[in-house]
């Protein structure tokens, strides 16, 4: 479908969320490469490289990462509903505690775990609620929780401001599709050969070499609309003006007129109507247009720590990881770690002394005295230079490494990896030195696990959102009679 107002509000949106999470998603892109154990700079790694010398990268982050991972994984959160309002019960919301327990146990647990991973990883992660047909031959709807493992695809309204975005107005998730697979899934779309080339340059974000970028855009749209309240004062009831038609009733002077009579109208005021749509485009074209009955857009991020941090040009936000500040003491590590080890390894190099001319034809020998042992090595006593004179024998150059240093400086770089994570050595099962006591012990745990909380407590912000938005959208699509399975608190079946 063509609509170029909305397409051309789609790339504009879309360029405006990449601008402004561009900062925090190239940190987090740097908070990966330590993640997976690259912490050198390339051009620093190719120099070293190239002249043979080592580049160790020892693991002292992933241990602290998954413990609070696992932490989760071993404390899994549910999530229960509770009645209120009027009409609202224990039994149904037990019922509807039940079915959503049944939706996370279809993978929406796993989903979250993702989401908490890159979060920790990487300062921010996304799942997403989704509705899809139970098999290919019901015309039934379940929910699932959707997996979203690249946090990268996800550009949310980056002016959202309460707990979860809850008060985001538009979203995108993006996913590259290759062209043969484009073509066959929107046969009529458009695709980049069909363009002039300067409207190819223009789309550099959507159209890529072997791809093409395709975008679920989710929007709220408001308009405006008349709220009146009618019925019995004891229990009145709401609609909208502007839906009475599609109810068959209509407004008169008396009130609202049904098929059964006229019901008084108590109170009005003047309001809006909310509508979440998603809208499925390349950038070009709007391939698929979808309405979602809940009132939020339903992707929900799980962020690290954030700030909102004024650098000159007004405040922005800034999200962090768990490692994002234990970077800099892991770079320490790993170069005080590979110092000592050239150190060592100068244990073995180290020169001999000789006189020119000395091992002339002993000289394949020579050249590997120092990378492996040899029975014997052969010198020339005796030079045309010195006549009778009888030299003195090649005297190795003595290196005696500082080992001692290099594991003070790297015990301290171990130090600031825990200071800037806030865990200490109690926290993953390691004995300090210094702490004797059970108590002492004890306090260091609860320190370590109260300095990490921040994290805990946005994951369970995320999942208390995602329950507010399972539970809107159970009524429209458990919505026909139907059996299914249901899992109570205690994991049995029903």
């Amino acid at each position: 479908m063509a609509n170029d107002k909305l397409i051309e509000e789609i790339r504009e949106t879309f360029q405006y969320d990449v601008d402004c999470w561009r900062e925090n998603y190239k940190e987090g892109d740097e908070d990966m490469r330590f993640v997976v154990g690259d912490s050198w700079p390339a051009e620093e790694r190719k120099a070293r490289t190239d002249l043979g010398r080592p580049c160790l990268a020892l693991d002292e982050l992933s241990q602290y990462l998954n413990q609070r991972l696992n932490d989760v994984r071993m404390n899994k959160r549910a999530i229960k509903i509770s009645p209120e309002g009027s009409g609202a019960n224990d039994k149904t919301a037990e019922l509807r505690s039940d079915i959503i327990r049944t939706i996370e146990s279809k993978g929406g647990i796993q989903a979250y775990i993702i989401g908490y991973e890159n979060a920790l990883q990487r300062g921010i992660g996304f799942w997403a609620v989704s509705k899809r047909y139970i098999s290919e031959r019901s015309f039934d709807q379940e929910l699932y929780v959707r997996q979203i493992p690249n946090a990268r695809t996800v550009y949310i309204d980056p002016d959202a401001k309460e707990s979860a975005c809850a008060d985001m107005t538009h979203a995108f998730i993006i996913e590259d599709i290759p062209k043969k697979e484009f073509k066959k899934r929107w046969p009529r779309a458009k695709s980049e050969v069909d363009f002039a080339e300067d409207i190819s340059e223009k789309l550099s974000l959507w159209f890529k070499e072997k791809s093409i970028q395709v975008a679920e855009y989710w929007k709220i749209e408001t308009k405006a609309a008349t709220l009146l309240m009618y019925g019995r004062k004891e229990e009145p009831q709401t609609v909208f003006k502007e839906d009475l038609a599609a109810m068959g009733m209509e407004l008169g002077d008396g009130g609202i007129q049904t098929g059964t009579g006229t019901v008084p109208v108590l109170r009005e005021r003047k309001s809006e109507q909310r509508f979440v749509r998603q809208y499925i485009t390349n950038g070009v074209d709007i391939l698929e247009e979808n309405e979602w009955e809940g009132r939020w857009i339903p992707i929900i991020p799980c962020f690290g720590r954030q700030y909102w941090v004024d650098g000159g040009g007004g405040s922005k936000r800034v999200v962090e990881s768990m490692i994002r500040k234990a970077r800099d003491a892991q770079r320490l590590h790993n170069y005080i770690a590979t110092a000592k080890m050239e150190a060592i390894g100068q244990v073995l190099k180290a020169p001999y002394l000789g006189y020119e001319g000395q091992i002339d034809g002993h000289e394949d020998e020579w050249r590997y005295a120092n990378k492996r042992p040899l029975a014997i090595l052969l010198v020339k006593p005796i030079l045309d230079a010195t006549g009778t004179a009888v030299l003195p024998l090649p005297q190795r150059n003595q290196w005696d490494p500082a080992i001692q240093g290099y594991e003070i400086a790297d015990e301290s770089s171990k130090r600031s990896i825990q200071n800037a994570l806030g865990m200490y050595n109690a926290s993953v099962g390691r004995q300090d030195s210094n702490v004797k006591s059970g108590v002492a012990i004890k306090k260091l745990e609860l320190q370590s696990s109260q300095g990490g909380y921040h994290f805990v407590d946005s994951f369970d912000t995320a999942i208390q959102h995602t329950g507010r938005i399972l539970d809107e959208m159970i009524p429209h699509v458990y919505d026909t009679q139907r059996e299914m399975l249901i899992r109570k608190p205690d994991e049995t079946a029903s």
